[in-house]
């Protein structure tokens, strides 16, 4: 029989403020409102929390999940002066990352690290959202990877306009 597969997005809040962030699977718009309700839960924490997010079972990420680690480590930036640890970042994901400029915020790590050693990772519940919350949270999403790398605007002209477009218009 066939194990059941991971919770595509897992965490645990350590000691001294870190909160490990495991992603399984694809990181996608799918799984991004996961992601966003730990950032939720997370962010009030004091001192602020600092992420780690382990990508050692991801396989690929969309724009919309690496805008939402791109507000995470914008929001450490701010608050705690630091910026978020990533490790086990396979290749491909590794090169999704630096294409959209978020190797200008996250510190990606090459060695290979065990974290949350000993500790229970949580699944990450994934919140039900109405068409015009997820289309909000895709471009909030895509206006933050704007924010850390002009470049991106125009990679996702197209995307913005669209998002903008389906909200004032209620699609």
């Amino acid at each position: 029989m066939s194990q059941p597969a991971p919770d595509p997005i897992q965490y645990a809040c350590c000691s001294d403020g870190i909160v490990v962030i495991r992603v399984n699977g694809k990181g996608t718009h799918l799984v991004s409102p996961s992601l966003a309700y730990v950032f939720e839960c997370t962010r009030a924490m004091m001192p602020p929390p600092r992420y780690v997010v382990d990508l050692d079972n991801c396989t690929t990420m969309d724009s919309t999940f690496m805008g939402m680690l791109a507000s995470i480590g914008l929001f450490q930036r701010q608050t705690a002066g630091s910026s978020v640890v990533v490790v086990n970042i396979q290749d491909h994901v590794r090169h999704l990352l630096n294409t959209l400029g978020l190797k200008y915020i996250l510190d990606m790590r090459k060695d290979r690290v065990e974290v949350a050693e000993g500790r229970e990772l949580s699944a990450a519940p994934q919140p039900q959202m109405s068409r015009m919350q997820r289309i909000l949270m895709m471009l909030e999403a895509h206006e933050r990877l704007v924010d850390i790398d002009s470049e991106n605007e125009i990679k996702f002209e197209g995307v913005l306009k669209s998002l903008r477009d389906s909200l004032e218009h209620g699609d």
